[in-house]
């Protein structure tokens, strides 16, 4: 298995997602390349609210659990590390490792709630 963890480009946005479902917000993301094919897409969304995490998968690239947690360590280096302000993530319920997987990266909970909050490391 050959995979490769880039900058996304518009055009994988496209691709990934389809013209018709494309995010509405404008995004920083990378992709994850299994074999030649964009099997997860991750990075931050900028809504009024303020930035927002992300990660979407195509079906089956949970099986490349390596790729997945190298793309997410990547994201944290090239994306979230550029933020002077908090970044947000709303935690799938549907995944039972999703609160796992967030906290991983630093990713806290608000109380009482499914969202998550990621702080911006000191530099003082």
């Amino acid at each position: 298995m050959t995979s490769d963890i880039r900058k996304a480009t518009a055009e994988d946005v496209a691709f990934f997602y389809g013209l018709d479902s494309m995010p509405r917000a404008s995004i920083r993301a990378m992709v994850v390349e299994i074999e030649g094919m964009v099997q997860a897409i991750g990075g931050v969304s900028f809504t009024i609210g303020g930035p927002v995490a992300f990660m979407s998968m195509k079906p089956g690239a949970e099986k490349h659990p390596k790729a997945i947690m190298k793309a997410a360590k990547e994201i944290k280096k090239h994306i979230y590390s550029q933020f002077r302000s908090p970044i947000y993530a709303v935690r799938d319920t549907g995944i039972e490792s999703s609160d796992r997987f967030l906290r991983r990266f630093g990713f806290l909970p608000i109380e009482n709630s499914e969202v998550y909050q990621w702080l911006p490391q000191s530099h003082s």
